[in-house]
């Protein structure tokens, strides 16, 4: 007994394409005609932190010639579809972060978050087109020491009460205070954003609040018409403050962390609010 398989072929454009019975897993969402995957470079990473990191790559090129699309049949050119990383605590991909889009060839970077504080980590760059995925060479990165910060009052040689700020490790070993600024007395905490800039609310008239660079320079500071209560960065990276506007409702502000402007006002029951 003897069987007969028949390919069916498909014409298009003068270009014979036989449609494979078996699929390359390696070709995403149509069948190649003369194609080439990306070529994509890992670079260092940056801003990086105790819990965070920013992953850079830089795509070469998007990869070469056409595919068939399967969903309509026609031929088109390649394209980049999706670029990430892959990143492990040895040189495996235990973990991935990607976007997904239609990219042109260049450099990029996403932020990996959830990390551990002085840690080794390994990670490489990736870039898929229709006819698959390369990668580029591991890279390795370490994140900082975690941290707490606390802010206290002093006072300067002059017998002056000055605002600090110290900072611990995770084990409770102090790291050297710096003094934040000569008469501000640091009011209701401070907070911290992932790249370690620093935001307080100084008690001056009227309250100021200022954000630190994390070795003790002013970026930014902004004099606020109501009373600050407590200050604090959400997980969407703005800051929010709680304010005592002297009536019977205090007020949550959210503010641009770069400019400390207030975006949106949220009006609270009529209550007397004190923490966030």
């Amino acid at each position: 007994t003897s069987a007969t398989v028949v390919l069916t072929a498909r014409v298009f454009l003068g270009i014979k394409v036989s449609k494979k019975e078996t699929p390359d897993e390696s070709i995403i969402g149509g069948d190649s005609v003369n194609g080439e995957r990306p070529e994509v470079k890992t670079l260092a990473a940056t801003s990086i932190a105790d819990v965070s990191a920013t992953l850079n790559g830089d795509i070469i090129s998007v990869g070469k010639g056409t595919y068939v699309d399967r969903s309509t049949g026609e031929i088109k050119p390649v394209t980049c579809i999706k670029r990430g990383f892959k990143y492990g605590l040895t040189m495996t991909d235990t973990w991935d972060t990607n976007t997904e889009a239609t990219y042109v060839k260049g450099k990029y970077g996403i932020s990996a978050t959830s990390l551990s504080g002085e840690t080794d980590y390994y990670f490489r760059a990736y870039a898929d087109n229709q006819i698959g995925r390369s990668y580029g060479e591991y890279v390795k990165l370490t994140t900082l020491q975690e941290l707490v910060f606390v802010s206290y009052w002093t006072r300067d040689p002059w017998a002056n009460e000055v605002g600090a700020i110290k900072s611990y490790t995770g084990e409770g070993v102090a790291v050297t205070p710096w003094v934040a600024d000569d008469f501000h007395l640091l009011y209701n905490g401070i907070c911290v954003d992932s790249s370690r800039n620093i935001y307080y609310v100084a008690y001056t008239t009227p309250h100021t609040i200022i954000k630190y660079g994390p070795t003790g320079t002013e970026l930014v500071s902004l004099a606020v018409s109501s009373q600050v209560q407590a200050i604090a960065i959400a997980s969407d990276g703005y800051i929010y403050t709680l304010e005592n506007t002297q009536t019977d409702s205090d007020v949550m502000t959210k503010r641009n962390p770069t400019t400390l402007e207030i975006i949106s006002t949220f009006l609270l029951d009529p209550k007397r609010y004190y923490g966030l």
